[in-house]
């Protein structure tokens, strides 16, 4: 036979009451602790962001900065003689070994501006320029066709 449990004692008010105000202070606590991690946390990557993208612009810049300089040699070759030929262009662009150095350059040309009235001679010593290709350049022309008052027509091309 089973006897019936007797029921534990009726607590005073005060105890549930204060029971209740530890529940109520604890989950405040709680609150107020995740809201605080989440704010550090925000901060923290924030700071860890500015410094990476601070890093990366920086990095941008001094690669620029190293471009620019390739393009700046080019432009001394250009204002320290009279007329650069293909030849010392070639030669010049391998000496800085621009290909090694500049890995995402696609590029290095020279454009020359040509008034309309040149246009035949200029086209005339571009094909009979020997100076890398035995054959010359038989088959050039100022493209894209038409006329115009001047050309820029790119002229050595590394």
């Amino acid at each position: 036979m089973e006897l019936p449990l007797p029921h534990p004692p009726e607590r005073p008010v005060f105890y549930r009451r204060l029971a209740d105000v530890v529940l109520v202070l604890g989950l405040a606590a709680s609150v107020y602790g995740w809201h605080h991690s989440a704010d550090a946390l925000r901060e923290e990557q924030e700071r860890r962001f500015d410094a990476v993208a601070s890093e990366k612009v920086a990095r941008i810049v001094e690669s620029l900065e190293r471009y620019m300089d390739l393009a700046g040699s080019l432009a001394a070759l250009f204002e320290a003689s009279q007329e650069v030929s293909r030849r010392e262009f070639h030669e010049h662009f391998r000496s800085l070994r621009a290909l090694d150095r500049y890995p995402a350059l696609q590029a290095a040309q020279y454009a020359p501006r040509v008034a309309a009235a040149d246009r035949e001679r200029f086209e005339a010593t571009v094909r009979a320029d020997r100076s890398l290709r035995p054959e010359g350049y038989p088959g050039f022309h100022i493209h894209p066709p038409g006329e115009r008052d001047e050309y820029f027509p790119v002229l050595y091309n590394e």
